[in-house]
């Protein structure tokens, strides 16, 4: 079963992993820097990560929802560097990230164009 990481359970993330969940086709893992954001996914059958790391050495499949450019960037930067070889990362923000190419590990080279 191919396991889906969502990191940010905020007001957008938390009901997308719940959907997820429901399906019953994937292991949902959710991470957030504010552990009470996690609570409520979890009691629906969520695994919570302790860490980013530990979530980017776990999934295959990275749905990241935190709220700022420059969140986006460590986030994605930091599951590069652990992250399974060949995992995908799908980032949901609201500006087109202009330094998608320079993340060490990446293959983005040319995506936003």
């Amino acid at each position: 079963m191919m396991k889906v990481g969502f990191v940010g359970c905020g007001e957008m993330g938390e009901p997308m992993a719940g959907h997820v969940l429901e399906s019953g086709k994937f292991e949902v893992w959710v991470f957030d820097i504010r552990p009470s954001a996690t609570k409520a996914i979890a009691k629906k059958g969520a695994k919570v990560a302790g860490s980013l790391k530990e979530v980017g050495r776990l999934c295959d499949l990275f749905i990241v929802m935190v709220g700022y450019d420059h969140e986006v960037k460590q986030v994605v930067s930091d599951l590069a560097m652990v992250g399974n070889a060949g995992a995908v990362i799908v980032i949901t923000l609201l500006a087109i990230p202009t330094w998608s190419s320079n993340v060490p590990g990446s293959h983005a080279s040319g995506a936003w164009e």
